[in-house]
């Protein structure tokens, strides 16, 4: 109806005059253009002189988007509708100028009617389309609103206000974080055939392509996630213990899904993927610590021409010294190995710091070294061979004379 109208009307001049009313025209297209631009660097000086005040998008810690990313978008909005409007103008500007002339009235109206049939399939697209942007948002706030709600439950199992027998709190969060991500895959199923352009075959065919190469090349991924899930409920370890697995030993940083981090002693982070984790044998020096303490042990090997008695107050007395070794349960020595020519001792210490064992062991040694040289003890341990007249020992003479 609007193109029947349009091309009804007879406005076709003298050539001069038509020329007149088309130089008017671009005038007045270059003063709404002019405004057009005004308004929306106005709008886009505005939103940069508040981006920095606004709030931010969050979910819970984590900044999805900040005031700054908010900004940047709304004025990509704007120049959007700015180009929108601007091209509208012009193109009718041109449409109306070649309506002006016989030779390009044909011109004109292919042109307008191009317009309007642009415009309105524009217009019924998304007309049709607010049903299903209805029904998207509504599935979109209900997942919203469960996941807060789960949330809530779960933050109250982890702070222990809501009790469940046989559930610990430790696995709050991450079952927590399943949950959500079990909702998360749920609704994007049920939003699918909401989406525009969920039933053309080029869209399935795009979706069956990502399907399969995701399958091919996850097949590690998906072990390790599940043995990270299984690492969960096994409980064998949490962040902050100390862990041996296989030959690396050290501090529990994270806890992933897909890997496990651990810093060692040398201040090196070393991320093993939850499948070799699962596939190990796990040892956790902090899992008795609360009960019944670590209890660390060293062992060394003394001539049979030392009294047992004399080499255990000996490292009795040693041990005593040593600051992180707790006084109760009193350290204790065990005789290990009756040797060819030396006999093997095991002093053994309790301690409720693990993470400070390399620190503990090393000054257990110094401690040691320093009891048996002021006792003019020679230390056999692990082996000991050395060319002698008889006279000479191999104790160091420092010892004993800072003493």
């Amino acid at each position: 109806m609007i193109v029947e109208f349009y091309t009804g009307l007879e406005i076709t001049a003298h050539p001069l005059i038509g020329l007149g009313i088309a130089v008017g025209v671009a005038l007045v297209t270059l003063v709404v253009m002019r405004i057009i631009r005004v308004i929306g660097g106005g709008l886009e000086q505005r939103i940069n002189n508040r981006a920095d005040g606004m709030r931010g998008i969050q979910l819970q810690e984590l900044e999805i988007l900040s005031g700054q990313d908010i900004a940047a978008f709304l004025i990509l909005v704007i120049r959007g509708l700015r180009l929108i409007v601007s091209l509208w103008v012009l193109f009718t500007a041109v449409a109306f100028g070649c309506r002006l002339f016989s030779w390009t009235e044909k011109l004109a109206e292919r042109l307008f009617g191009l317009f309007v049939e642009i415009s309105v399939t524009i217009g019924t697209t998304i007309i049709g389309y607010l049903p299903n942007l209805l029904v998207i948002g509504v599935i979109g706030i209900l997942l919203w609103y469960s996941i807060r709600l789960v949330h809530l439950v779960f933050n109250g199992i982890e702070s222990e206000r809501i009790r469940i027998h046989g559930f610990y709190p430790e696995w709050a969060i991450p079952t927590f974080n399943i949950i959500k991500l079990l909702m998360i895959i749920f609704a994007v199923v049920v939003t699918f055939p909401y989406l525009p352009g969920a039933h053309s075959k080029a869209f399935q065919g795009i979706t069956i392509f990502i399907g399969v190469l995701v399958s091919l090349g996850s097949t590690s991924a998906v072990a390790n996630i599940i043995a990270g899930v299984l690492l969960i409920y096994m409980r064998a370890f949490k962040v902050g213990d100390r862990v041996r697995i296989s030959d690396i030993e050290g501090i529990v940083v994270e806890k992933t899904l897909l890997v496990t981090r651990i810093r060692t002693p040398k201040n090196v982070e070393v991320a093993i993927p939850n499948a070799k984790v699962m596939g190990d044998h796990i040892i956790n020096f902090n899992a008795q610590v609360k009960k019944k303490g670590l209890i660390h042990h060293t062992t060394l090997s003394i001539g049979y021409d030392v009294d047992w008695r004399t080499v255990r107050d000996l490292l009795l007395g040693a041990a005593g010294k040593v600051d992180g070794v707790d006084e109760k349960p009193e350290p204790f020595v065990r005789q290990l190995e009756l040797g060819d020519f030396s006999i093997v001792y095991e002093l053994n210490v309790t301690i409720h710091q693990p993470h400070l064992l390399p620190r503990i062991t090393s000054d257990l040694h110094a401690n040691i070294l320093d009891a048996f040289n002021e006792a003019g003890v020679e230390i056999m341990s692990p082996e000991f061979a050395a060319l002698r007249d008889g006279n000479a020992v191999t104790i160091p003479g420092g010892a004993k004379d800072e003493s």
